[in-house]
């Protein structure tokens, strides 16, 4: 039985459900190695918990570290990493966690599998674009990597030193046909590159619908401001931080799902308003041009026109419910973690 460690310090609040923070990279590693378990490999994280210990999720190891200082942390990870002796070590966040594990590897050697979860990430310069070292180290570390995999076209493009493997977002997707009522959407971290501002600002600028926001507190400060302007809009409804399950079920229920981030890989929001039935309009973020290519949503791409494709679609039931089954039948094809389980067994297998 093959033993695969996920290195990602910040999934423990979507694997246990406490917690406020959950992030894309989390989320997908999380639903990859549940699946890798019924697949017959043995399956440990490593994470950062508020105390010390192992737990047992869905059959997978837990390997809980307690830390506040970064450098207690890695002493940590690595006699977590050497406890645990897997034959492959995935990481997803980028940054020096990725040069930690991949030199890891090197040294013990053990198999390196780096997953891109955005963009930049692959950018000349990122993320230590004013210390040169750290940077090249960086560099290095994600071309020794024994299996390089990403999102999208962009992504690929960006690597000239190997061929990676494209692998779209999972998800998992059920048969509910769920009842839509009558608000508009907003789902992310309250941080700058989301923008939340825009989506106060569209509540503003269409009264006559409603607009229910999510977000966890990552700046506080923005965060502070956000729920105070909230207040002062009657038709905005300012939800603030939800636990993964209780923020899926107005996935469920909203007509419409809005993003407003200038930065993203590929949205896992996106496939969580789809599996449901639930147009995208998208402001800035279309990976590969999907929303366009297979009529998902809107790539408003200027906010006026993110106002218009609103009005739009909660005027025209039939376009929204139209546009609504696409993006369900997309997801089946294209996104379903029961299918696209078999790449990644290829490639853990031959790692």
């Amino acid at each position: 039985m093959k033993k695969i460690c996920f290195v990602m310090t910040e999934a423990y609040p979507i694997i246990s459900g406490k917690g406020q923070h959950i992030g894309g990279a989390e989320f997908q590693s999380w639903l990859i190695g549940k699946e890798l378990v019924k697949n017959g490999f043995k399956v440990f994280f490593i994470v950062r918990a508020p105390e010390n210990g192992i737990e047992i999720f869905d059959n997978v190891i837990i390997f809980k570290i307690k830390y506040k200082n970064p450098v207690i942390g890695y002493i940590k990870m690595l006699k977590a990493m050497i406890k645990i002796n897997a034959d492959i070590y995935y990481q997803r966040t980028g940054g020096f966690a990725t040069v930690f594990v991949c030199f890891f590897c090197k040294i013990f050697k053990k198999g390196f599998v780096f997953h891109v979860s955005r963009d930049e990430q692959l950018d000349k310069g990122y993320p230590y674009d004013k210390h040169i070292f750290i940077k090249k180290f960086y560099e290095t570390a994600v071309n020794l990597a024994d299996t390089i995999i990403v999102q999208n076209k962009t992504q690929m493009k960006k690597i000239s030193y190997k061929r990676p493997f494209l692998i779209p977002n999972v998800i998992e997707v059920y048969n509910i046909v769920p009842k839509k009522e009558n608000f508009v959407l907003w789902v992310a971290s309250i941080t700058g590159v989301k923008r939340p501002e825009l989506f106060i600002k569209l509540a503003k600028k269409l009264p006559e619908y409603k607009f229910v926001m999510i977000g966890n507190a990552s700046d506080e400060k923005l965060y502070e401001n956000i729920r105070k302007k909230s207040k002062e809009i009657k038709n905005l409804k300012f939800l603030g931080f939800k636990p993964f399950k209780e923020a899926d079920g107005y996935f469920k229920k909203a007509k419409i799902f809005v993003n407003t981030s200038s930065l993203e890989g590929f949205p896992n929001t996106f496939l969580q308003a789809w599996r449901y039935g639930t147009p995208v309009v998208s402001l800035d973020i279309d990976p590969d041009e999907i929303i366009c290519k297979y009529k998902l949503g809107f790539h408003s791409k200027v906010f006026d026109n993110m106002v218009k494709h609103i009005k739009l679609l909660m005027e025209n039931e039939k376009l929204r419910k139209e546009l609504g089954k696409n993006g369900r039948k997309y997801v089946e094809k294209n996104h379903n973690i029961k299918k696209i389980i078999n790449e990644y067994i290829k490639i853990f297998e031959k790692n």
